[in-house]
């Protein structure tokens, strides 16, 4: 061996499928990493494990810090709005006004919005993950963000179609997948509320969490298994089954194009249309009144979401031949299951959203 040799600390598992610009500094997890001669060895040290673990658990503990802050941020924030309006108008009390008015949906937008950036700010800070580079790259061009986007659409086209046939086939087993009721109400207000959030808000926060602070610690050791596990992370966030499976194809997608140019704001442009055009669309279902308006959208409707999924599909068989999804090494490959198995905080968050998710099915089927 030569004892001049060094390995590279951006790539120590010599991976050709990893994205070098994206890595972090392996000396993060093995300091000895610069030592001349020194070799990543095949089966990780117990200090190693340690240190992969840490990133692991700072990834979940954020998540779980997430969950709980929402929880405490809405029981605040509605206590507040009931004592400020605690009036009956119409007979209905301030409660029920509330979750009948725009204000629910502008409460939600303020409750997430806070949630998910102060997370991912604290989150990265903890981790030194420098913000603004999550918002730089040099490798993106304007030019490929037109691809990207049918693909988006064409993978929620998709996605869609497996959740509805998922959903019923649960439903032909007596048991009921809760949705999530998202009514658009009949108030200019209302629309707007649900237009910023759902078309901004939502989006591009959740890119930040998830693409950013989550995608970037659970990369550490392997991208590829960044890519998925945050992918799950987003999906199982979502509380309930039809949105996971909504969540969880787009998650890879958004977390590939992150790793491949090392910014999440391809991801972020991806996931604003992605949610922009599914609120347009449920929009014109939901508000237009008139049968033979709301037939001729329907078929218009579903004739230029098919043309888009169909271009997207080519687009995105000619986007895997070009580009290739990150792989494990055998090294890699020991550093990822058996230490996610024992990173407690990503256990917590798993099973809190699990219990949800199978507390939202309980009532829904009973």
């Amino acid at each position: 061996m030569n004892p001049t040799l060094r390995p590279d600390p951006y790539d120590p598992f010599s991976n050709p499928t990893q994205h070098r610009a994206y890595a972090s500094h392996y000396r993060t997890i093995l300091p000895q990493i610069g030592l001349p001669g020194y070799q990543v060895p095949l089966k990780p040290t117990k200090q190693e494990r340690k240190r992969i673990r840490h990133y692991f658990n700072a990834a979940g503990f954020g998540l779980t810090a997430h969950f709980f802050l929402v929880q405490i941020l809405a029981l605040v924030v509605m206590a507040v709005l009931q004592g400020i309006m605690g009036f009956a108008e119409n007979g209905v009390d301030a409660n029920t006004y509330i979750q009948q008015s725009s204000i629910l949906m502008a409460v939600n937008g303020l409750l997430f919005l806070m949630a998910n950036t102060s997370v991912a700010a604290i989150g990265c800070r903890a981790t030194k993950i420098p913000i603004r580079n999550l918002f730089h790259t040099n490798t993106f061009r304007f030019s490929e963000i037109l691809p990207y986007l049918f693909i988006g659409i064409f993978i929620q086209s998709v996605s869609g179609d497996v959740s509805s046939w998922i959903t019923d086939l649960l439903g032909q087993g007596g048991i009921t997948a809760y949705e999530p009721d998202i009514d658009y109400y009949g108030t200019g207000t209302a629309v707007v509320a649900e237009i910023l959030y759902g078309c901004l808000i939502a989006p591009i926060t959740e890119e930040f969490l998830y693409r950013g602070f989550v995608l970037k610690n659970l990369s550490r050791v392997s991208q590829r298994t960044g890519i998925l596990l945050s992918a799950f992370l987003f999906g199982l966030g979502h509380q309930n089954i039809s949105q996971f499976l909504l969540a969880f194809p787009l998650g890879v997608f958004l977390g590939a194009l992150a790793v491949r140019h090392n910014s999440i704001l391809p991801s972020i442009f991806v996931h604003v249309t992605v949610n922009s055009a599914a609120t347009i669309f449920g929009m014109g279902y939901e508000r237009i009144t008139d049968p033979e308006a709301a037939s001729m959208f329907a078929v218009y409707g579903n004739i230029l979401y098919t043309l888009l999924a169909v271009i997207g599909a080519i687009l995105l068989v000619l986007h895997l031949r070009k580009h290739i999804f990150p792989k494990n090494t055998p090294a890699q490959s020991l550093r990822g299951g058996r230490i996610l198995c024992t990173a407690p905080w990503l256990l917590v968050i798993i099973l809190l959203n699990l219990a949800v998710a199978i507390e939202a099915i309980w009532s829904a089927s009973v």
